[in-house]
């Protein structure tokens, strides 16, 4: 989007100019392609949801909010199969494993676990 100088329309950078101002019409064209790019980039069950929107930025908002919900509960869960996890029959290859995983899924979204806490985190469930 930023090479075709779309992406000021979904980060809010771009409001409309007044319908009555000349410079709508160009706004509104350059708007309408970039809510083309989003729309056809986008599942069909997500789809769904955003079609009703106008506006690029209109659709980008909803996306953020849905994707950052979804998140969180990913997070949640990451974090309940951190604090749950038990070595139980598993090898510890495998628990280790399911450790660092659920670890490295937690900071692929920015949410550090220190070196002190995941170590707890093995320690206690082996």
């Amino acid at each position: 989007m930023s090479s075709q100088d779309l992406l000021r329309y979904v980060d809010g950078s771009s409001t409309p100019p007044l319908e009555i101002n000349p410079e709508y019409i160009k706004w509104n064209q350059s708007d309408q392609i970039a809510l083309s790019w989003i729309l056809s980039i986008v599942s069909e069950s997500i789809l769904t949801q955003i079609v009703s929107y106008d506006v690029a930025r209109e659709v980008w908002v909803a996306l953020a909010k849905a994707h950052a919900s979804h998140s969180n509960i990913c997070v949640l869960q990451l974090k309940r199969d951190l604090q749950n996890a038990k070595k139980n029959d598993k090898s510890m290859l495998a628990y280790f494993n399911h450790m660092r995983f659920c670890v490295n899924s937690l900071r692929a979204v920015n949410k550090i676990v220190s070196s002190s806490e995941y170590s707890q985190w093995l320690v206690k469930r082996v």
